[in-house]
């Protein structure tokens, strides 16, 4: 998304986003110093690496440990070559829109952001089914700690960027051509901020979202969507 980052890469020979792991794919100069503006980018990639490091296990091996056995999650994986064919079977093909010019869908052949990684990104590239990842919604929904303490669960959803940072979030607003790419379409006036990951509304935005909504979508355009919000449980853990 920086012109900047992009020009200094291909003086280098090194095209950003290519490489086969996290440090080839996403190693840069910064932008600006923290704080003072807002970018899209790999942060969370490489808060995954730092947590790699501190935990000396890969993000797939504490993820398994600390998400997906709790939870019961069985289906879940940064690497679905290496499981079996009955998985790989079942993965859901990517579509385009026609190159030709009509609206329809078509096949996507491409490569995919995780084609050639042999890193686990801590911002990309899980494959799960939507059964099993409604489970980790369902877990924090209902802040029922089996993921996260409570005092973490209401960081996740508080605003996180300082009044520079914000502004420059919300000013991309006015640049459709930058901001449709990744995260959708939000009113101008209603004010968005971030949490630890991802858009964070402050805003009702009547029909579509309530505040203290949290979610993202990326260049593929696959949306995950979380409120707080208080409701019930009824039986069998339905909400």
């Amino acid at each position: 998304m920086s012109p900047q980052l992009a020009k200094y890469r291909a003086s280098r020979n090194e095209p950003l986003g290519h490489g086969t792991t996290l440090i080839q794919r996403f190693s840069a100069p910064l932008l600006f110093e923290p704080g003072t503006s807002w970018q899209y980018g790999p942060s969370i990639d490489w808060a995954g690496r730092l947590v790699e490091r501190l935990m000396q296990k890969t993000l797939e091996e504490h993820m398994r440990e600390h998400i997906w056995t709790p939870l019961g999650i069985k289906d879940m994986t940064f690497f679905p070559s290496q499981k079996d064919a009955g998985f790989r079977a079942r993965m859901m093909g990517l579509t385009i829109r026609d190159p030709q010019g009509s609206r329809r869908a078509v096949d996507y052949a491409g490569p995919t952001i995780n084609t050639g990684l042999t890193d686990c990104c801590g911002g990309q590239g899980v494959y799960g089914t939507m059964g099993e990842y409604v489970k980790v919604l369902h877990s924090l929904l209902v802040d029922d700690e089996r993921l996260l303490s409570k005092a973490t669960t209401e960081q996740l959803f508080s605003p996180q960027l300082t009044d520079a940072a914000r502004g420059f979030l919300n000013g991309l607003k006015e640049r459709p051509e930058v901001w449709g790419s990744f995260v959708g379409k939000f009113p101008k006036e209603i004010e968005l901020d971030w949490g630890l990951g991802g858009i964070l509304t402050r805003d009702r935005d009547e029909g579509w979202r309530r505040e203290q909504t949290l979610m993202w979508s990326g260049w593929p355009n696959l949306f995950w969507v979380s409120f707080t919000f208080d409701f019930h449980v009824f039986e069998g853990d339905q909400c």
